[in-house]
């Protein structure tokens, strides 16, 4: 049997491996290379910053794998794939390299933050909200601390609304002239930032940094809308692949994320496949690619990639794009295609809003079908059900 070897100890590589498992793909035929030990789920950060408690970021199915005899590199990075050889070198703490080869190779990368061109952010209070120790420094930070968060994109206002409500001095930073600019219909996150403005954060639309300011710590953010001072700073400002180490391979990519076919195979490659924050994935409703740094789309695709490892040749039909956060006490729901996706797939598009349930709700309709629905309320359980509904609307390309 062939031996499989998995870059990535995150969800993406380790349900790969657990649906493998299930096909009947003995452990010891599978190696993962987890950078991270214990392996943990980025997508849970905000959760357990809400509960302040961590337990709930590491990856259950990690004890299911090692009972199975998986063998994890633990601690170690790739530093280089060899395609031609069918090899990878790894590096561990120690700097110490070994080769290992493979029959199939799954490219589990991930993403990581993307970091804007600003001077001075290489300051010791600044940080990202990517990673365990991200947690650890916020959690750390006394009440009533001034945090400046620098992206209000989804994170950077559930981050904004979630660290006011737990007693600290928030101000959100966007650059463009609204909040959740790539996300939401304008109407919907007006009621968003009215929320956040309601609670207590400071918000900074149409507002570019130029600078941290400070020593060794930054002090101060100078904008070109004035000095907002601080005692942190967090990064909000998107996910890029993490494929850094594929620069001098021919893996096809696109601006960074790997190109890959309907079986989630790399293009041009038979035995290599990509999945999660380091690929593009195929959307449902236009049936073309498209690169959504969201967790779940990671979990649809290892059935996929499992089953054609294993010779079954499935296809993955796409994936309707689903976004459910809370921001402070008020919920964001979205199915399907936001009115920017859908502007540079070449849809003409009209938008029906209304107020219901106690907040605004807005669908996207093209040619009389359905291809995206949202919604900002308070409270969430019944939007669940809402938002299932319109799930299956689009899934069923429901007409008017």
């Amino acid at each position: 049997m062939d031996n499989i070897l998995i870059l990535g100890g995150g969800i993406a590589g380790l349900y790969t491996a657990y649906k493998l498992i299930g096909k009947g793909v003995p452990g010891e035929k599978i190696t993962i290379v987890s950078e991270e030990w214990p392996p943990y789920s980025r997508h849970r950060l905000i959760s357990c910053l809400r509960a302040r408690n961590a337990d709930g970021l590491i990856i259950g199915v990690t004890d299911y794998l090692l009972d199975r005899n998986v063998r994890f590199l633990r601690k170690h990075r790739a530093v280089e794939v060899r395609v031609d050889e069918r090899s990878v070198r790894v590096v561990d703490q120690l700097g110490s390299s070994k080769t290992i080869s493979y029959d199939k190779l799954v490219l589990a990368l991930g993403g990581k933050p993307f970091i804007p061109p600003i001077n001075g952010l290489d300051k010791t209070n600044v940080s990202t909200y990517h990673s365990i120790n991200d947690y650890w420094r916020l959690v750390g930070l006394p009440r009533g601390s001034r945090i400046a968060i620098i992206g209000g994109g989804v994170i950077g206002c559930s981050l904004a609304g979630l660290l006011r409500l737990k007693g600290y001095k928030v101000s959100l930073i966007e650059i463009k002239d609204r909040l959740i600019p790539g996300l939401l219909v304008e109407d919907l996150a007006k009621h968003v930032e009215e929320y956040l403005r309601g609670i207590g954060v400071k918000i900074y639309t149409a507002t570019r940094v130029e600078e941290v300011l400070g020593t060794s710590r930054a002090e101060a953010l100078r904008t070109d809308h004035g000095i907002i001072r601080v005692d942190h700073i967090v990064l909000s400002t998107g996910i890029r692949p993490n494929t850094e180490l594929l620069r001098n391979t021919n893996i096809p990519m696109q601006r960074g994320a790997i190109i890959i076919d309907d079986h989630g195979r790399v293009q041009g490659y038979r035995d290599m496949y990509a999945l999660g924050d380091c690929a593009l994935s195929k959307d449902y409703v236009s049936g073309k690619t498209l690169y959504r740094p969201l967790g779940f789309i990671a979990g649809e695709y290892t059935e996929i990639i499992a089953s054609n490892i294993v010779g079954e040749e499935k296809e993955f039909l796409g994936v309707i794009p689903r976004i459910y956060e809370e921001i402070g006490e008020i919920s964001i729901r979205t199915i399907g295609l936001a009115p920017i996706e859908a502007e540079r797939l070449g849809y003409r598009f009209k938008v029906n809003i209304r107020e219901d349930d106690g907040g605004v709700e807005a669908e996207l309709w093209s040619n009389d079908k359905i291809i995206g629905w949202q919604q900002v309320s308070l409270g969430y359980p019944h939007t669940r059900n809402k938002a299932y509904m319109y799930y299956e609307m689009i899934r069923g390309g429901k007409n008017k």
